[in-house]
């Protein structure tokens, strides 16, 4: 059975001025993929996911989440929609603790209203239950069910990581935008990592689009890859065709022998 495309990016440009940071680009994901995003510095890749995250819109073409159209929506309405995104630089609120942190995340499936906030009845007080022990299990999931009760701040960094995706999960996305997840952890922590993502992919079911510069875990834990150059898609293919694409190899190294070290970590 052929799975189903969750995203879809069908064409877009989008132009700033004069630059043009996406020029005809189409990718898509599908159900329970991982699909990653690749190019050198420039390329476009964070441009991309600001794009399908609604942080802008594109100058032209469209976005379709589960076949529907939804260019021209704002980051929160994309996150009810099912899309959510953690970011390269870390954005916790770090005087809260690590459950408050999730807990915020699932506020988006919140249907309290103003009356069950004044007046705390039974349904509110079973609902606020119910969002605490999901937001728990997620912490679960992600390996930070003995921390529920910590400062955000406290963590080590590679467990803020951890703790910003548990938060992106806690918005019962479909499809999850991961931008360089692996940056700054340890060799044991992008194994456990990439252990995680996995989980998430196929147990979960969810659309994981990934950038990253590790071209081992990139290589490792792609199901499909896209290779953006000057905000062009340039290849695309599994790990293998990717690893042996003359023009993924000429858009990292040049033609300079002395730069071939660089193909290692991109």
């Amino acid at each position: 059975m052929i799975p189903n495309k969750l995203v879809e990016m069908n064409n877009v440009t989008i132009q700033f001025g004069g630059l043009l940071a996406i020029d005809n680009v189409s990718i898509y994901a599908y159900e329970g993929e991982i699909l990653t995003i690749i190019g050198p510095n420039g390329a476009g890749k964070t441009t991309l996911f600001n794009i399908l995250s609604g942080v802008y819109q594109p100058t032209s073409g469209e976005i379709r989440l589960k076949g529907k159209l939804v260019k021209n929506l704002t980051p929160h309405a994309l996150v009810k929609k099912g899309i959510a995104r953690t970011f390269q630089n870390i954005r916790l609120f770090p005087m809260l603790t690590v459950l408050e942190n999730v807990m915020l995340g699932h506020h988006c499936r919140n249907k309290e209203g103003l009356l069950g906030v004044l007046f705390h009845g039974r349904k509110v007080n079973e609902q606020r239950l119910k969002s605490i022990n999901y937001c728990k299990q997620l912490l679960g999931v992600v390996g930070l069910e003995n921390l529920l009760e910590e400062l955000a701040s406290n963590l080590p960094y590679g467990k803020q990581r951890l703790l910003e995706i548990a938060r992106a999960l806690a918005t019962e996305c479909d499809v999850l935008l991961l931008d360089e997840p692996a940056a700054g952890m340890n060799t044991q922590e992008r194994i456990e990592l990439v252990k995680l993502i996995r989980r998430i992919s196929k147990e979960m079911n969810k659309s994981i689009i990934l950038i990253e510069h590790d071209l081992d875990l990139v290589m490792d834990i792609s199901d499909r890859i896209v290779v953006l150059d000057y905000g062009c898609k340039i290849a695309e293919g599994s790990p293998l065709a990717i690893q042996n694409d003359p023009k993924v190899i000429e858009a990292y190294i040049g033609s300079s022998d002395e730069e071939g070290d660089d193909y290692a970590v991109i």
